[in-house]
């Protein structure tokens, strides 16, 4: 009976999850400055001025500072005609508010995905493929067949489930080891059990962190199906118009399958 009174006294000291839909949310300061004249700064970021490379392609990044597990970036190839969207973000809330930005960017706002011709995926990681279901449907899919395959397994593996699982778990973990005492807590332990039960803090910890993605929102059945596999130094097109990027496959780096695509004229690569 004990037990459960201190198990429930805990448990409403537990905050319930907050989910971001903001990718702006995670900025801690204005901009970092990472390279002169290019300051880490929330949103889409034009990467070359006007007349460099070529004036009918321009590149952009969308970028979430201050970076850190799963605040990844993406990449655009804008035209005159719909352009090429690289990657999508870690869940279909911040990828849809990231077309939004850039509907508004294409003078497209009330039909803000219009603006994407297509959509090439560099790797298979979660924070680059779990917005795919932002993108409309119609819209290509490019990648490598190992991203395929590898997509294909994290979806009958039930890896999104787990995830949320584990996430749940971690951070009702974590706030729960904050009313016990925390740090405090561990200091006090036997040495024996204190390396144990720093391990856990730091594996709840960081699920904490990343339980504020909306994986809950993430269809299985609508990750990513590509339409055309590609092979390293394939040409991109949209709409049977190539492109002035390049796709290079460089195999296994961090994940199962890894690409780079390039802007020879912009001197730009999105990876």
């Amino acid at each position: 009976g004990l037990a459960l009174l201190f198990s429930v006294a805990i448990w409403s000291q537990v905050p319930g999850r907050s989910f971001v839909k903001d990718s702006c949310k995670n900025i801690k300061s204005a901009s970092v400055p990472v390279l002169e004249g290019y300051p880490f700064t929330c949103g889409w970021q034009r990467l070359r001025p006007p007349g460099f490379g070529s004036s009918k392609y321009v590149p952009y990044a969308f970028i979430q500072p201050n970076g850190s597990w799963c605040w990844s970036n993406a990449g655009f190839l804008d035209s005159a005609t719909p352009g090429l969207l690289v990657d999508t973000l870690t869940d279909p809330v911040l990828t849809s508010t990231m077309l939004s930005e850039l509907g508004e960017l294409k003078g497209s706002a009330g039909n803000p995905t219009s603006a994407v011709g297509a959509l090439v995926f560099t790797h298979p990681d979660v924070d680059h493929i779990l917005g795919n279901q932002a993108v409309p449907d119609h819209v290509p899919r490019y990648g490598t067949k190992e991203t395929q395959a590898e997509v294909t397994a994290q979806a009958n593996s039930g890896l999104i489930a787990k995830m949320g699982l584990g996430l749940s778990l971690g951070h009702f973990l974590w706030h729960a080891l904050q009313v016990v005492g925390g740090a405090r807590l561990v200091a006090a332990l036997p040495l024996p059990v204190r390396g144990y039960v720093m391990k856990l803090m730091g594996w709840a910890r960081s699920q904490m962190f990343m339980a504020e993605f909306n994986f809950h929102v993430v269809d299985v059945a609508r990750l990513p199906a590509l339409s055309q596999y590609l092979m390293s130094d394939d040409q991109l097109a949209v709409d049977g118009t190539s492109l002035p990027a390049l796709f290079k496959h460089f195999g296994p780096i961090h994940s199962k399958s890894d690409s780079m695509i390039f802007l020879p004229k912009s001197r730009v690569v999105y990876a």
